[in-house]
């Protein structure tokens, strides 16, 4: 059956769909009554992860994941939508994973890359119509492909095979790998449209190329590269990413931006003369800000645009179509916000407001309209749009209805100050069915970084990180807990991102110190209002969260549970391991330097553990490279030692985040239980859960 048959069957059947949704569910009007969130409201979510406008503005292209539970992964398809509005209407219809959607520069065609017959590969299909046809068949693999701007060609990005000798020497040496040993670079790959016939651009084993952009007449490309794909090498030396452009024709190539620190993203203004890029501007830090820089196309001393901002990781877009405007999405306080650029003055104008967060933004200038994705406090991603000269955004799909049969707990951003007078924010979700002067049981859950931010999002850390972290690799069931009658509190301590570089670099040589001070004067804040009950505190996060969680239980015995997810517990053992560059950028020097060695044993929940008296859930991926599940053992085996509570749930196909259902599933079940059993709920859907350990 082709697109536009499908069309108008899924407009005939949607309607009378519909109409039958509407009398049997709906009642003709009736409203129905909400009840409390529950894991399978979480886990039945379906996640929004790209936004595309066509050239001319009319329509709009969009992914959807889909969980599935039972078969334990997430499908993804390609959906298109009106930008004026509309029933949207699903455009693939084959394989597991339909992802990366690109217009072609005429908006006739749409390049996606799919897995079906096999790995992912590029495939076109007409706007008009019709079935999808196959253009790749790299054996590597495809992603990260865009469109030349004359339409003809598309540069993709795809893995090295191992050679013959290295398939043999693996074979004889019984699978021994050997760290940064026949690395498998990745790299650019042209496609002829009209023939498919593909050619590789780069080439060497001493780049690895992290991303790319077009010259405007389509003749060159500038990308950004690593000398290692190796994460364990990476990690253990920090590598510059620099960027240099290569003629398509020839593939000779130049250096364009050299220097310390990351450079990145490179995007060609549209009369050729300046590339812009995410910029660490020459600083090597961990932590430095990430700024626009630009640099002419012929090579020279770039300049900074955004200097002063003091952001860190914002996503840049591109320029727009009279070249003289960057666009770049920033975070601030407890949202993200898309900014405007001056590229000849460096002036920013803020184009987005509201309590929201926004994310993956395309642009039509020929519309004068823009599509991208939002997600407010009880709505996780939908489609959106709005005109670029006037933001007023217009939203374009419901995703997620069951999502409006559900009682979500009222969140409200939060002020206050710390022991020492530092301003501090965070955001609260209230109890479901909340009684102004009743307290209630507080689980305080703080982010990851530890340069993170908590927004008012419904998926308030993950989801606005990575594609890839879906609302449901949020750890903690957070309204769930509400629908059961816990508050939910969420600091920004110092050393979070989005209120500027200097209380990002606030916990140096400090961590589990003032940041500590910030949550427990913010918890204090929530019992003098009334709000929190002080002998029903509970504590949990993720990454540094979790770091935060296990030193915090070192230094206070208030909580009565705690829930440590991937976490570093011990400091000295894991920047031995994976020396990510934290240990400079944070304390001031290595493990191996005398000088910081009791300030590393001071700072370490396993060093301080005799102190712990909280229940602890310890909960850890197995195959987290960033850390390492031997941190979660250090903590597990000296709390059995010591017999307090603790259990350890290790999931055995996780990296860092956790992606498939069903771990996700036990993830968020197994902290509701936690909670349950040592700080029991009193709320309107508590009945069932589980009553406090003897």
């Amino acid at each position: 059956m082709t697109c536009i048959k499908r069309l108008r069957s899924f407009l005939f059947c949607g309607c009378i769909a519909a109409v039958v949704t509407l009398a049997a569910v709906a009642g003709w009007g009736a409203e129905q009554p909400k009840h409390p969130a529950t894991i399978d409201d979480y886990l039945g979510v379906r996640n929004l992860v790209d936004a595309q406008i066509s050239p001319d503005g009319t329509q709009i292209v969009y992914v959807i994941r889909d969980p599935h539970l039972q078969e334990n992964y997430y499908s993804s398809d390609l959906w298109m939508i009106s930008s004026g509005g509309g029933e949207p209407v699903k455009i693939s219809n084959a394989g597991k994973h339909n992802e990366a959607p690109r217009w072609s520069p005429d908006g006739k065609t749409l390049a996606f890359i799919s897995d079906r017959g096999g790995s992912g590969q590029i495939w076109l299909l007409r706007s008009g119509g019709g079935e999808p046809v196959r253009l790749t068949d790299e054996k590597g693999g495809v992603f990260a492909a865009d469109w030349s701007p004359d339409g003809k060609t598309i540069a993709f990005l795809s893995r090295d095979l191992p050679t013959p000798e290295q398939i043999k020497k693996k074979e004889m040496s019984g699978g021994v790998e050997v760290v940064g040993e026949d690395q498998k670079m990745v790299h650019i790959h042209l496609v002829d449209v009209a023939s498919k016939v593909s050619r590789q651009l780069t080439h060497g084993d001493d780049i690895t190329v992290l991303s790319f952009g077009w010259s405007p007449d389509s003749k060159q490309i500038a990308f950004s590269f690593e000398p290692t794909p190796d994460p364990q090498v990476g990690s253990v030396d920090i590598h510059p990413t620099d960027i240099r452009v290569i003629a398509v024709e020839t593939g000779a190539t130049r250096d364009l931006v050299v220097q310390p620190g990351s450079d990145d993203t490179p995007k060609w203004s549209p009369d050729g003369k300046w590339i812009a890029f995410l910029s660490a501007d020459g600083n090597p830090d961990y932590i430095a800000n990430t700024d626009i820089c630009i640099v002419p196309a012929q090579g020279g001393k770039p300049r900074n645009l955004t200097k002063g901002l003091g952001t860190w990781r914002l996503n840049f877009y591109g320029w727009s179509g009279d070249g003289q405007t960057l666009y770049i999405n920033v975070r601030q306080r407890v949202t993200t916000q898309l900014m405007a650029i001056s590229m000849p003055t460096g002036k920013l104008r803020q184009v987005t407001s509201g309590d929201r967060v926004f994310q993956n933004f395309s642009f039509s200038w020929q519309a004068g309209r823009m599509a991208f994705l939002l997600q407010d406090a009880v709505t996780p991603w939908e489609v959106y749009t709005s005109p670029l000269d006037q933001f007023a955004p217009a939203r374009l799909t419901t995703t997620n209805p069951h999502l409006s049969r559900v009682a979500l707990g009222e969140k409200e951003v939060l002020h206050w100050k710390s022991t020492d007078g530092l301003e501090i924010e965070g955001t609260l979700i209230k109890p479901v069915g909340y009684v102004p002067g009743k307290r209630y049981p507080l689980l305080t859950y703080v982010h990851g970084g530890p340069a993170g931010l908590l927004t008012i999002a419904f998926s308030p850390q993950f989801s606005h990180i990575t594609t890839e972290a879906l609302v449901q690799a949020e750890p903690y069931p957070l309204y769930v807990f509400a629908g059961q009658g816990y508050a939910v509190f969420m600091p920004n301590v110092r050393g979070s991102s989005g209120y500027g570089e200097k209380f990002r670099r606030a916990n140096y040589k400090d961590f589990g110190g003032m940041d500590f001070q910030d949550l427990m004067s913010g918890i204090d804040s929530l019992i003098a209002r009334g709000i929190a009950d002080p002998e029903r505190l509970g504590l949990m996060g993720w990454s540094y969260g979790g770091y935060f969680t296990s030193i915090s239980v070192t230094k206070t015995n208030r909580f009565r549970a705690a829930s440590e997810g991937a976490g570093i517990t011990d400091l000295y053992s894991f920047l031995l391991v994976r020396g990510t560059g934290a240990g400079e950028a944070y304390f001031g020097g290595e493990p191996w330097d005398k000088s910081l060695f009791d300030l590393y044993m001071k700072r370490s929940a396993v060093y301080n553990v005799q102190n712990v008296k909280t229940p602890m859930l310890i909960q850890h991926p197995e195959k987290d490279i960033s850390i390492p599940v031997e941190q979660g053992f250090e903590l597990f085996t000296a709390l059995r030692k010591l017999k307090v509570p603790v259990e350890l749930a290790v999931y055995p196909r996780a990296g860092h985040i956790i992606l498939e259902p069903k771990e996700q599933s036990d993830m968020l079940r197994r902290n509701l239980e936690w909670f349950n059993r040592w700080i029991p709920p009193q709320g309107p859907s508590a009945e069932g859960a589980m009553t406090p350990a003897p």
